[in-house]
């Protein structure tokens, strides 16, 4: 059996889940309200009806901030946790197959895997898991409320959900991986060739082979700044695909709703607050579309770190 690490359920990471989920449900119900007043104001509602409205939404303004804050200061605190975790579990495995390790990676390599790979693990909790599940419990309290005022338009956010946080990120994450798994092979050879290139200089130069070994360097160099390239415009496109889906979402609520005002199925206040709910619940989803990327990153780490502390020791 390969060894791995292993990552443990930090009460931090679920406190800050908590805290997330009730920041982004006060913002909707901010909105919501933002919106229920502007049309109350409109047809003519009493001032004292409106004054309740106005220091409601202040209310939920300072909620939300006073949320946001709290939220970003335990998340940060699991984060730091696990890596601190990550690295004491990583160095002690790494004593237990040295030397055998350097009969399978260079030690730029090792280095690298070392450094960069560990430090990609930071964002395995805010950047990959923490923002679906955020947002997906906030969008399925949203489906149940607004079920009770619209069921269209419940069903549409569902849909819509469902795509962004489901379907999209899944199959673009596994394009974006066989990128990343290029990318980082690419990388790994131009830093073998360039550290190749540093500790043989000279008898590079005694052989007079600098120059053709730079030219060689070089375009390792360029290729793997087309791979990076490849990987990035794949990005934006995946970031495109999510826009798009939030532009058809937002369309389709406004359409859904003139439909349901003209057949009577919707009243007309309520208009303006689920246009509004929906365009701050996209709005709260915009974290998603760094999701494929980092999924990719930190897979790419782990199996390089595993691959690490996965050789067989020196003790068997």
């Amino acid at each position: 059996m390969k060894t791995r690490l292993k990552f443990q359920v930090d009460k931090d990471l679920l406190l800050a889940i908590v805290v997330g989920v009730c920041g982004s449900l006060v913002a909707l119900a901010m909105f919501f309200l933002s919106g229920y007043m502007v049309t109350q104001s409109a047809l003519g509602a009493p001032l004292y009806a409106l004054m309740i409205l106005v220091v409601t939404v202040k209310l939920f303004g300072f909620l939300r901030a006073i949320t946001r804050y709290v939220e970003r200061l335990i998340s940060h605190k699991a984060t730091f946790t696990m890596l601190r975790d990550i690295r004491v579990q990583f160095f002690g495995k790494l004593v237990n197959v040295i030397p055998n390790v350097y009969r399978k990676l260079s030690s730029s390599d090792l280095i690298s895997r070392m450094i960069s790979r560990v430090e990609a693990l930071q964002n395995i909790y805010l950047r990959v898991y923490y923002p679906p599940v955020v947002i997906g419990l906030t969008a399925l309290v949203t489906v149940i409320v607004l079920a009770f005022i619209s069921i269209g338009h419940a069903l549409l956010i569902m849909v819509s959900m469902l795509f962004t946080l489901l379907i999209v990120p899944w199959l673009s994450s596994k394009k974006a991986r066989t990128l990343k798994k290029h990318a980082a092979n690419e990388q790994a050879r131009f830093l073998n060739h360039f550290y190749d290139y540093k500790a043989g200089m000279d008898e590079l130069r005694r052989f007079n082979q600098i120059n053709h070994y730079r030219d060689n360097l070089m375009a390792k160099l360029n290729h793997f700044d087309k791979l990076q390239l490849k990987e990035q415009r794949f990005l934006t496109i995946y970031d495109f695909i999510l826009n798009i889906i939030a532009m058809l979402s937002i369309f389709g609520s406004l359409v859904l709703g003139l439909i349901q005002i003209d057949a009577g199925q919707l009243n007309i206040i309520y208009m303006t607050s689920i246009v509004l709910m929906v365009l701050t619940l996209f709005e709260q989803a915009v974290p998603m579309t760094n999701v494929a990327y980092y999924k990719a990153d930190t897979d790419q780490a782990l199996h390089d770190i595993n691959e690490v502390i996965s050789v067989p020791s020196t003790n068997g």
